[in-house]
């Protein structure tokens, strides 16, 4: 794995997360991420490659839980041990967790206290997202929000800029990859 981590780092990717993952018994993204004892070795992994340690953008998947009484403490279970791996490892909890892909107003709305758990531990969330649906219900409680578009589409980016918080990019649409970072930079706007 640290050769492919090197190239990674030696063609300008700076982030990379173990991606932990406390909830083996999910649909196959949870069973695809490192359980966490494998991410340990990761961490040490990402260091020696000379990856960036904060923040971390993609730090593990929350299952879903619901938000009864017990689907919000076993959120909060989830969260603090999310909480306790960052902070053992990197010193820190300046990562962002995700929950769901491309998700609905209805379901966007019923996760916010599931958010506010995540955030009492100090952590950030994400979630894969079209604007329509979650700029008007969570945008405000979102810290970090892929929207997909086209990267040309620099103005897509704007109504979440003016929020003040969290990053803000793109995906589903073509990039080059890490071979031409100038380009790369202009299509996101970061030139």
């Amino acid at each position: 794995m640290l050769p492919t981590l090197k190239d990674m780092r030696a063609h300008n990717l700076l982030n990379v997360g173990p991606s932990v993952s406390f909830d083996r018994s999910g649909g196959s993204r949870a069973n695809s991420w490192p359980p966490p004892e494998q991410a340990e070795k990761q961490v040490q992994l990402m260091r020696e490659a000379g990856f960036l340690t904060k923040p971390i953008m993609a730090a593990g998947n929350v299952p879903w839980t619901g938000t009864d009484f017990d689907g919000l403490m076993q959120a909060k279970h989830v969260a603090e041990k999310f909480h306790n791996f960052y902070q053992k490892n990197f010193g820190h909890t300046d990562v962002i967790v995700t929950q769901g892909d491309e998700q609905g107003a209805k379901w966007l709305v019923d996760e916010r206290p599931i958010w506010r758990i995540l955030h009492k531990q100090g952590l950030k969330t994400g979630l894969a997202t079209k604007s329509y649906n979650s700029f008007p219900t969570s945008a405000y409680a979102m810290d970090w929000r892929p929207i997909a578009t086209q990267p040309g589409d620099a103005d897509a980016g704007n109504q979440w800029a003016q929020i003040g918080n969290g990053h803000t990019g793109f995906y589903a649409g073509q990039h080059n990859g890490s071979e031409n970072p100038a380009f790369v930079r202009r299509q996101h706007g970061l030139l």
